[in-house]
């Protein structure tokens, strides 16, 4: 017994982590996310924002411009707590359906994508079903929006290219009242005038990769149309030479392309 080592009970110690949130009225200890009081029924009138929330809604309200705002939606970091999740999600979902700005949505949608993903690592059961509708709501209006924008581009440059479209109609019209007998030198040289200046908007107009290939696909269309007209019996140089210019027009139109878009070294 005098060789035995006496055991040493370890002391227990408590630590208390985060906030406790308790009724002013009866004590009753609130879970988050809580309006009334489940034990006396008080009602819960003042929502706690966090600092960090409150500064960031400052910050947007007192920014000049959509790209000042799309850089402090940017550099804000997603909240941790369940309660500033909630909060933040709610402030994104009163400004994103209204955003004009094609840069501030995008900086908007990725920081919701952020903090959808936080609240799915972070909450768990009732915390996470009383903000999966706003989720799910703000999913939603994203989507519809991105299909707006989408139809509204591809309008845009429906309405940007429509000359490439009328001054090849109006070339394909020429040859065929030319190899009806008629003389149409007027229409076709007004088309080749249309389809040339078109093309040379699409392929320098700002439209990248869709106006270059618009471009290219003109002078393709032009060329091959002089070619079936002059085996049909007509005259279709000036269909080829009109073809062969756009064609160039859309390589250098590439080339500029290339060198506004560098490759990024390692």
């Amino acid at each position: 017994m005098s060789g035995a080592v006496p055991e040493m009970e370890a002391e227990r110690q408590e630590i208390w982590e985060g906030v406790v949130r308790k009724c002013p009225v009866c004590g009753e200890v609130l879970p988050s996310f809580t309006a009334i009081c489940p034990a006396c029924g008080h009602e819960l009138r003042e929502s706690v924002v966090s600092a960090s929330v409150r500064e960031f809604s400052d910050r947007l309200i007192a920014a000049a411009d959509s790209h000042v705002r799309a850089g402090v939606i940017e550099a804000f970091p997603v909240p941790n707590t369940r309660e500033d999740i909630a909060e933040f999600l709610i402030l994104i979902a009163a400004n994103i359906d209204g955003c004009d700005s094609e840069e501030e949505f995008d900086a908007w949608r990725v920081k919701f994508e952020q903090c959808s993903q936080k609240a799915r690592m972070t909450l768990s059961g009732s915390a996470y079903n009383q903000v999966s509708a706003l989720i799910a709501e703000i999913e939603g209006n994203i989507g519809v929006k991105l299909r707006v924008a989408r139809m509204s581009a591809v309008e845009h440059f429906i309405m940007r290219t429509a000359g490439v479209y009328i001054g090849s109609a109006l070339m394909f019209t020429a040859a065929m009242i030319d190899l009806s007998g008629e003389n149409s030198s007027l229409m076709e040289f007004g088309g080749m005038l249309v389809l040339l200046i078109s093309a040379c908007i699409a392929g320098f107009g700002g439209m990248g990769a869709a106006g270059t290939i618009v471009c290219f696909a003109s002078g393709v269309y032009s060329f091959v149309l002089g070619s079936w007209y002059s085996s049909c019996g007509g005259n279709g140089s000036l269909y080829r030479l009109g073809g062969g210019l756009i064609i160039v027009v859309s390589v250098l139109s590439l080339f500029k392309l290339m060198l506004g878009h560098p490759k990024r070294q390692a």
